[in-house]
């Protein structure tokens, strides 16, 4: 289940480069990095940890991906700019976090996700390019 997810993120992110309608008005990046390439990034270790055969490490990695995840689907409603896409990529890290969920974790889980969310709340950059028409 995780090895299809994690192609499904993949994929998502690269129909999103070809996306010409809301979601090309949406920029962001981290340390100067585009959000895509991350998201691929992002999947490509969830495969990796998914190999490696370490659960805690892969859970704590997919609660970092949901704080982080929640920030994003806050900062589209926030500006009223939504990508079917990012949500589609959002579903996706959702779906891995709760595939992958062991509830004797739940604490460090949840204490990830937040720490993941405040962080990213430092590090991002995001705009909306106005439509001008």
């Amino acid at each position: 289940m995780n090895l299809s997810l994690s192609f499904l993120g993949i994929g998502i992110v690269i129909f999103y480069t070809v996306c010409d309608q809301s979601c090309a008005y949406l920029k962001g990046s981290i340390l100067s990095l585009d959000l895509k390439y991350l998201g691929i990034l992002f999947m490509g270790l969830v495969f990796f940890l998914t190999y490696s055969k370490r659960p805690s490490l892969l859970l704590l990695y997919l609660s970092a991906g949901v704080g982080v995840e929640i920030y994003l689907i806050g900062f589209q409603v926030k500006t009223g700019v939504y990508c079917p896409y990012c949500m589609a990529f959002g579903v996706t890290v959702f779906s891995l976090f709760f595939v992958n969920f062991d509830s004797s974790k739940k604490i460090p889980a949840i204490l990830m996700a937040i720490f993941s969310l405040v962080v990213f709340s430092f590090l991002f950059q995001g705009s909306v390019i106005p439509q001008y028409g």
